[in-house]
């Protein structure tokens, strides 16, 4: 019973990870959109400096938002790879240890 809730509460902990990464993927594209929003919304000074850059952080933060959640989508599937070459790692070096005529 113990193992099924530490199992149900890596899942559900993994799932809300991804969650926020997503959300923060999300907000970090919506962003400079929405502060230029703001910024018709306030008569920002058309002179300011506030209006310089937009269209270049649009140009790069927009495609990025399919990148960002590729990241997201892989993350787990990294994860796994990750654990598993560590314990290769780990098993090759245990070998090596127990080997005694390796060079």
């Amino acid at each position: 019973q113990n193992i099924k809730k530490k199992k149900n509460y890596a899942t559900s902990n993994r799932v809300a990870v991804s969650g926020l990464l997503y959300s923060g993927g999300n907000l970090l594209v919506l962003l400079p959109g929405n502060i230029l929003l703001i910024g018709f919304v306030v008569n920002v000074n058309g002179a300011s400096f506030f209006w310089t850059f937009f269209g270049l952080q649009l140009a790069i933060f927009q495609p990025l938002q399919g990148f960002l959640n590729s990241l997201v989508y892989f993350r787990p599937q990294y994860l796994e790879y990750r654990k598993k070459k560590r314990r290769e790692k780990a098993a090759q070096t245990a070998n090596l240890a127990a080997n005694v005529t390796s060079p």
